[in-house]
């Protein structure tokens, strides 16, 4: 059984409807795997998307430009990945839900190696991205704050430094 449910991203109601229901159905033991919540909102531009939330349990969450796969994993002996398409993220840093969308004008995050934020519209034109590239772009986001910038960069906050327990890769 898969469930698409598609609740409007501003209301907190429906972030706190979706964590009742996963942890609900876990408890007796109800996969939540392919439960996905899609948040709907239209950005400055009047362009309507969906964002996706991401509970610590999931393993795989499909979206627009393909899919992601999360695994948790021990700080021992990490190598770091070089795969553009990979992140590994300092999990103590990480507060759920994880919410993936595309990317908002207005946007910020501090670029792994920098003290200082950066606008994405900055970041893209210092990578040289085309117009077609940028409107492909997704971010994943914890508490309001851009954790990744998928296929990127991360943000510095969230970075793993050799004392991190724990990491999302």
């Amino acid at each position: 059984l898969e469930l698409n449910w598609h609740l409007p991203v501003s209301e907190e109601w429906a972030l706190n409807l979706k964590t009742f229901l996963v942890r609900t159905l876990d408890q007796f033991d109800i996969s939540t795997y392919g439960l996905t919540f899609g948040l709907s909102e239209y950005n400055r531009e009047g362009h309507y998307f969906t964002s996706i939330v991401v509970e610590k349990n999931d393993k795989k969450i499909d979206f627009q430009l393909g899919y992601l796969q999360f695994r948790l994993s021990g700080n021992t002996a990490v190598s770091i990945a070089s795969d553009k398409n990979t992140a590994q993220l300092n999990t103590e840093n990480l507060a759920y839900p994880l919410i993936i969308r595309p990317c908002k004008t207005g946007d910020y995050f501090y670029p792994l190696g920098m003290q200082k934020k950066k606008k994405l519209s900055k970041f893209f034109i210092d990578q040289k991205l085309s117009k077609t590239d940028k409107e492909k772009v997704w971010v994943i986001e914890s508490n309001k704050k851009i954790v990744w910038v998928i296929g990127l960069r991360i943000d510095d906050r969230f970075k793993i430094t050799p004392t991190t327990p724990q990491l999302l890769s």
